[in-house]
């Protein structure tokens, strides 16, 4: 994460501000698709452990 916002235009500062929303949602997005795996696995061991 860097600070140079404050030096660009308003008009570059909110294409990089959606930008950011952008990378953030994906990123959350990624996070959930690999918890999801993580418990299916994670409910196939404890099923296989009994």
């Amino acid at each position: 994460m860097s600070f140079h916002l404050l030096a660009v235009s308003p008009k570059r500062h909110k294409r990089s501000m959606q930008c950011k929303i952008l990378q953030i949602f994906l990123f959350w997005l990624i996070l959930a698709k690999i918890s999801e795996i993580l418990k299916e696995r994670y409910a196939d061991f404890l099923l296989a452990a009994r």
